[in-house]
């Protein structure tokens, strides 16, 4: 699944965290080159937002608006 996120190297472990109310939120460990790293992890609830691609592009276009500022 790492790899959908871009994400390479091995996975040491992955905990489910309940806090999320509406998307399913994964804290995954990863060693990659003998170095430990952590990554929390969201999969969309596609009842919640439809649009799933439509989520993703709002989050790149925020991000890049508070880059450039």
């Amino acid at each position: 699944m790492c790899n959908k996120f871009g994400i390479s190297g091995d996975v040491e472990g992955a905990k489910y965290l309940s806090d999320g109310h509406i998307n399913t939120t994964i804290l995954v460990g990863i060693n990659e080159n003998n170095i430990s790293k952590k990554y929390v992890l969201q999969k969309i609830n596609k009842t919640v937002f439809e649009n799933p691609s439509d989520v993703m592009d709002n989050i790149s276009n925020v991000t890049n608006y508070i880059k450039s500022k």
